[in-house]
């Protein structure tokens, strides 16, 4: 996936290949949906891909004991609010 396509991936609704053959395949939520729960847990989640060749997600959560409630609240409502 080309920049452009990872972006896409990531947003809801949103699919790289929106073409009929594959339209039953999904509704465009599946990274998106794992992105946010991700966030929720003070996580990242990052997508890297080679254009025709592969793509692979790497998820990355802190130990349990790291973060408080209000201190991920407050990351994911900063990331909402921001530009």
């Amino acid at each position: 996936m080309s920049d452009e396509e990872i972006a896409a991936a990531l947003t809801p609704f949103d699919q790289v290949d929106a073409s009929k053959a594959r339209w039953p395949d999904g509704t465009g939520l599946g990274l998106p949906v794992a992105h946010a729960l991700v966030q929720l847990h003070g996580g990242e989640l990052r997508v890297e891909s080679k254009l025709n060749i592969g793509t692979q997600v790497e998820v990355t959560l802190p130990p349990r004991d790291q973060l408080s409630v209000a201190e991920v609240r407050d990351a994911v409502m900063g990331q909402r609010l921001a530009p």
